[in-house]
């Protein structure tokens, strides 16, 4: 084997991508743990940020390797919009998803001195992105070709210029594939890792109310930032006759963290006026029609008096607030036909 080299593992805090890195530092190469934060990730601004979480920093120590967290900026969420080869079952784009991280992964290499890039990935494992076709699409749409190994599944594909160069010994490697989780942790036994995590899934854009609200705004042309990718996770959310979004929080915690979104994505917020209720997030610049709708639907959610149903209208950046009134709640049936 030539000189030890150094590479990148692209790293979930998952038992695939953690047995990768393990497996690749026990053949001598030095390992970078790389983790891309997705938009909605974690907490966001002034919502105290929590990223990454604290099982994921404490298995680099663990490792003893060195653990590098980028963020991934608007050109992720444009990817989003439209991913070339598509969705899954929900708004999961999980071959455009990697090869977008793998692409940012091969433009840091330079940066720090690394030769190749790892993944935990297993032949068969998820039936979107694992596949071989999609594996090997993923390889070369990513700049990676030759320089992606996935040491778990090595011996399933055909070798890379990371076998071929002798950089790691192709023998050494593994064949697993298959959804079974067995392997794995036979290998974490071995590896005396007593407490093994699970798969490093539950991506929000495989849930489907998520999923409904990210691909109706995307459907309706709106601008989509990292505040509003964040502001899809709460409350509940309904689309007016007239084409607005609207969003109601569901308990206090989440008026606290729209509250503060808000002022990050500069949506207008209603508030009840002297009643207990939630509060509403508008989009920029409300009609008529939708500031309406926003009092009725918090009146229903909330406990308005009889009478002058009256709100607060604070829009970020834009003086002392406005009040205004609505004659009553929303009907179940109004709700109904415009929740998300």
């Amino acid at each position: 084997m030539s000189e030890r080299k150094r590479a990148f593992v692209m790293f979930s805090g998952g038992l695939d991508s953690l047995l990768a890195a393990r497996l690749l530092k026990e053949l001598g190469i030095e390992i970078l743990l790389l983790n891309f934060r997705l938009p909605f990730s974690g907490r966001l601004g002034n919502e105290s940020p929590d990223y990454p979480p604290s099982a994921l920093k404490s298995r680099a120590p663990e490792l003893g390797c060195r653990l590098i967290v980028e963020d991934l900026g608007q050109d992720y969420i444009e990817m989003l919009r439209n991913p070339k080869h598509g969705y899954g079952k929900a708004a999961n784009p999980c071959i455009d998803c990697k090869v977008h991280m793998l692409s940012k992964a091969r433009g840091l290499m330079n940066r720090y001195d690394v030769s190749f890039v790892a993944t935990g990935e297993v032949l068969g494992q998820r039936p979107m992105s694992q596949r071989r076709d999609a594996m090997r699409i993923i390889e070369r749409d990513s700049g990676l070709d030759g320089l992606l190994l996935r040491p778990l599944t090595a011996k399933n594909l055909k070798p890379t210029l990371v076998e071929e160069n002798r950089w790691v010994d192709r023998e050494q490697l593994l064949d697993f594939r298959g959804r079974s989780r067995k392997p794995q942790l036979e290998l974490a036994a071995r590896f005396k890792i007593n407490d093994p995590p699970g798969s490093a899934g539950g991506c929000l854009l495989t849930e489907s109310a998520y999923a409904k609200r990210l691909v109706a705004r995307f459907e309706a042309g709106r601008p989509m930032t990292h505040a509003q990718m964040h502001i899809l996770k709460y409350g509940r959310h309904f689309k007016t006759r007239d084409g607005a979004f609207i969003v109601v929080s569901r308990k206090e915690q989440e008026n606290d963290a729209l509250k503060r979104l808000a002022v990050l994505s500069f949506n207008p917020v209603v508030t009840p006026e002297g009643w207990p209720g939630p509060l509403v997030l508008l989009e920029p610049q409300p009609s008529d029609g939708s500031l309406e709708f926003a009092g009725r639907a918090a009146a229903r959610y909330g406990k308005p008096p009889l009478k002058n149903i009256t709100f607060r209208l604070e829009i970020p950046g834009n003086g002392p607030p406005a009040f205004f009134e609505v004659d009553r709640p929303a009907t179940n049936e109004e709700l109904e036909a415009t929740i998300i």
